[in-house]
Formats: C-alpha cells, sequence, structure tokens
C-alpha cells in the first residue's frame, strides 16, 4: 500500500513536470513473470504482457536498441537491463528480445547462479543465451551485498572476485557492473576503474548522454504497476525528480 501510494504521488508530480528529453537511456527491470515469487520485491516483478506493451510503444515510437559501447550520446537509443539473472528470462530472451534483435545486458551475481535454487538462470542456460549477439553479461556483484557496508578487503572480493568467477565458469568477458540496491560509493569507483571492467551502472534517474564518468550510468527503474503512461513520461525523463530523493539515500561515504 505504501509502495502504491508513493506510486501515485509520484506519476502525479511526473505527469505536469515540463522537461522533456529524447537522449538515450538504459531501462531496469529485474523479474519477468505471470505468478511472482519470493526472490525479489513485488514491485520490480512484471507481468509479461506489461512488459511486452513497453516493448511495443518502443518499436511503434522508433526508438533503436543499442548495446552498451553504443549507448552513448545517441538520441532515442536504449538499453535493456536485468539485475540478479531469474530464470524466466531464458524464455523472456529466447521468444521476444532475441527474434526482434533487442540488445539485453543481463547483471549476474556468482552466489545466485551456484546455488542451483529453482528461479534463477543456470550454468548452462547462460551459455545457451551468450551465443545470440544482442545478449550480453555483466556482474552484480558475488553475492548481492550493500557495497557501502563492506571492508576495502570484502569489497574487492565482491567486485573483482566476482568478475573471475564468471568468466572462468561462463567462458565470457565481464566487462560491465552494476551497483546492487544502487548502493557504491569511492572505493567501489576506484577498484571498477584500475580493474578490467569497462563500464558501470547505478539506479539513478537520468540519460546515458555522456561519457565523463563510465562508472556512474544512470537507469531508468521500471516498476510492476508502471502504466504505458508511466513508462512513457519515465523514458521523457519526467521521473527524474526522483533524484533528489536518490541522492539522500545515496550519500558517498
Amino acid at each position: 500500500m505504501q509502495n502504491k501510494l508513493k506510486k501515485n504521488i509520484s506519476s502525479r508530480i511526473s505527469s505536469i513536470n515540463p522537461f522533456y528529453s529524447n537522449n538515450g537511456f538504459a531501462l531496469t527491470y529485474h523479474s519477468i513473470n505471470d505468478s511472482n515469487h519470493e526472490l525479489t520485491s513485488q514491485l520490480y516483478q512484471l507481468s509479461i504482457n506489461n512488459f511486452k506493451e513497453q516493448i511495443n510503444h518502443l518499436n511503434k515510437n522508433d526508438f533503436i536498441s543499442a548495446n552498451v559501447s553504443n549507448i552513448f550520446n545517441k538520441k532515442k537509443h536504449y538499453i535493456i537491463t536485468f539485475d540478479d539473472g531469474y530464470e524466466e528470462l531464458f524464455q523472456i530472451c529466447h521468444e521476444l528480445l532475441n527474434m526482434q534483435n533487442i540488445n539485453c545486458l543481463i547483471f549476474l551475481c556468482p552466489i545466485f547462479v551456484m546455488s542451483k535454487k529453482k528461479g534463477y538462470l543456470s550454468i548452462s542456460q547462460i551459455k545457451e543465451l551468450s551465443r545470440y549477439k544482442n545478449i550480453e553479461f555483466g556482474s552484480h556483484s558475488y553475492s548481492h551485498k550493500n557495497l557501502q557496508q563492506l571492508t576495502l578487503k570484502d569489497l574487492e572480493f565482491e567486485i573483482l572476485d566476482s568478475k573471475k568467477w564468471l568468466e572462468d565458469n561462463l567462458n565470457l568477458p565481464i566487462k560491465t557492473f552494476a551497483y546492487p540496491f544502487g548502493k557504491y560509493d569511492d572505493r567501489s569507483v576506484n577498484i571498477l576503474k584500475s580493474s578490467d571492467y569497462e563500464h558501470a551502472f547505478n539506479t539513478k534517474f537520468g540519460f546515458v548522454d555522456n561519457k565523463k564518468n563510465n562508472f556512474e550510468i544512470p537507469r531508468i527503474d521500471i516498476w510492476n504497476n508502471d502504466t504505458i503512461s508511466d513508462f512513457t513520461l519515465k523514458i521523457k525523463g519526467k521521473f527524474n525528480w526522483l533524484n533528489f530523493f536518490y541522492n539522500l539515500k545515496n550519500l558517498k561515504k
């Protein structure tokens, strides 16, 4: 109920926001399913029909699917990202995204992959999806912890060892990182910059319109109760005022 109230207030404010942009953007999704599960908040579990409606909206309005290397400074370009690597993405990527040649970037945590727990992508599924040029993978840390709360040693493990495990076990290059919960500090950024990573995404609303900092790339968060009107407002940047509250909650230590 509280999330619904906050969402309704956010939608009303955003609908009268005069700001508008058609710069490139990254979309943040988590789970796409019709049954709901307990692996993530319901806020981040979209129905398949809602997801298809959003994809159709992008197609009908001539938005161009991009990958992480060519999203910068491109008008009406977008990239889809998925956090956590839920199992239903295997079907979503096969039957929807790959068939339409839509690029996506899936962020994985080794602890989820290793667990072999129902609900997460398996090693064999990830390897099969990796055969498609439009599907890429990145790290979401080793065990999905709040990076701001870790010692330097543990922080290096989450960032560097996740990359090594994914590359060793999946035989894939891992060049991109997504901060768990969107939380990070200067230590995280410095570790990423000094390693073999090339990009990192946070959860701050915004556009991918410059390359000033490849390690703090904003993304537009998509929620399960977003109407197509809300989705349209979000990709125009009309929800970006929420960054005021994001900055309050995520002050770097």
